[in-house]
């Protein structure tokens, strides 16, 4: 092979290389943009729906939590109202120890 070839053929390819190999560049970066995008984008999605998630659990349990609590204060007020009645009597105590273990096994948890 000549030498002059060789060399014509290599500035060829280097120089075909050069401006060929833009083109892929070009379109690898702006796939690669899109991609990045797309998976911005689904994870924004995806923090605002479980964001309203959160939001609808904590809007439950409030509620829940609540009905508990008024349920709880109006024990504890029924108990208060009947205290008078129980210093009265002789088994007070034992009325006042039976209504708060009812009261007990009725809440729920422990």
């Amino acid at each position: 092979m000549p030498v002059a070839w060789r060399r014509k053929n290599k500035e060829t390819l280097i120089h075909g290389y050069h401006s060929e190999g833009r083109l892929p560049q070009i379109a690898r970066l702006s796939i690669g943009a899109i991609i990045i995008i797309s998976i911005y984008q689904e994870h924004h999605y995806i923090e605002v729906l479980e964001h309203q998630r959160l939001q609808v659990q904590a809007g439950i349990t409030d509620e829940n939590l609540e009905r508990r609590l008024s349920g709880v204060s109006n024990a504890f007020a029924g108990v208060l109202d009947d205290l008078p009645n129980w210093d009265s009597k002789i088994s007070g105590a034992a009325d006042v120890a039976h209504r708060l273990r009812d009261f007990s096994a009725a809440m729920p948890g422990d």
